[in-house]
Parts: structure tokens; C-alpha cells; sequence
């Protein structure tokens, strides 16, 4: 009997979504981040594997310029390379708000050694509706944090 009701529980969990199907979370964006968004020159390290456990670092300056829509797509710049209406999808952990699957992406600066690269941005919550921050974190398995960038509004009047 016990066996059953192990069973049982398990599919339900299964066919519930919040345990083992990872669907996309179709909650709206929040209006007040909607708008387009400028970063200044950051650095961020672009890390490449270089054996077993062991990587080489890069460092290189980039900007960013982030169009966030009503949507829940978004589309920008960061650095010399660009992404086109990706999906923002909600973050269901605490501290950061929104994710960014900006896809696979080029070089982000000159001497970046990876030719392409699956990038993430990690929406911080809003403290002032003038100011975003966002981690730039790889799309791979592993997440690695590659900076952050701090945004103010385009054409926006200080409050």
C-alpha cells in the first residue's frame, strides 16, 4: 500500500508543474520596467575553460542598452554584440526579479576569446524606477557571474 502512495504522489507532483516541468512563467512584466535602458562602459569577465577545473579570465569594458517590452520580450546591445526579442521570464527566487535568455551571442569586446556564448541577464528589483541593475551571467549550467551593469532610463528626468 505504502508503495502505491509513493507512486501516486510522485505523478502528482510530476503533472503538477512545480517540481519537475519547467515551464515558462507567462506573468506580465512589471510597467515600470518597461522602456529602454543605458548602461555605461562595466567590466565583465568573459571565463574560458582551460582544462579540468581550471580557467583562464578575460577581461574587456562594455556598455549596454537594453528595449524591455510590455510583452515580456526584450531586445539590446551589450557590448559589440546584439540579441532580438528574447523572452523575460520571472524569477520565482528571491533577490533578483526578471530573467534574460538573451541566446547565443559573439564576441562581446575585441579580445574576447569566445566567439560565441549563451548570456543571461539577471534583473535586479527596482529600488528607483530611474535606475536598473542587472548581473550578466553566462546561459550555461553553471551561471558564472560576469558582472553587473547599472542602468538609467533612456531620455529619462531625474526624480
Amino acid at each position: 500500500m505504502l508503495k502505491w502512495s509513493l507512486i501516486a504522489a510522485i505523478v502528482i507532483l510530476a503533472n503538477s508543474g512545480n517540481v519537475f516541468n519547467k515551464t515558462e512563467d507567462k506573468t506580465p512584466i512589471k510597467k515600470e520596467y518597461v522602456g529602454t535602458w543605458v548602461g555605461l562602459f562595466t567590466t565583465i569577465n568573459v571565463r574560458t575553460k582551460t582544462g579540468f577545473l581550471s580557467y583562464a579570465f578575460t577581461k574587456g569594458r562594455v556598455g549596454i542598452e537594453l528595449q524591455i517590452n510590455e510583452d515580456n520580450t526584450a531586445s539590446g546591445k551589450i557590448g559589440n554584440s546584439e540579441f532580438r526579442e528574447t523572452t523575460i521570464k520571472k524569477n520565482r527566487g528571491a533577490g533578483i526579479a526578471y530573467i534574460i535568455d538573451c541566446g547565443e551571442v559573439g564576441k562581446l569586446f575585441y579580445n574576447d576569446p569566445e566567439e560565441k556564448k549563451s548570456l543571461q541577464l539577471w534583473l535586479i528589483p527596482l529600488t528607483k524606477s530611474v535606475t536598473l541593475r542587472a548581473e550578466l551571467r553566462l546561459g550555461s549550467s553553471d551561471k558564472y557571474p560576469m558582472g553587473e551593469f547599472k542602468m538609467s532610463r533612456k531620455n529619462s528626468k531625474s526624480e
